[in-house]
């Protein structure tokens, strides 16, 4: 019984820890893209660069 229990903490915690880590660069993504928008520029989410917007 403790072995499952055991296992279910552990399993839990990777997911936690997958969830923040995938959440991370969508983050970073809404920076950059901010960035780009101070400037007048577009994102590009790709090359993850700042472009011209016309060009994309």
């Amino acid at each position: 019984m403790k072995f499952i229990v055991l296992l279910l903490i552990v399993t839990s915690v990777l997911m936690m820890f997958a969830v923040t880590t995938e959440a991370s660069p969508q983050v970073n993504h809404k920076i950059e893209r901010a960035k780009c928008g101070q400037k007048g520029k577009c994102y590009d989410g790709v090359n993850v660069q700042c472009i011209d917007c016309n060009t994309g």
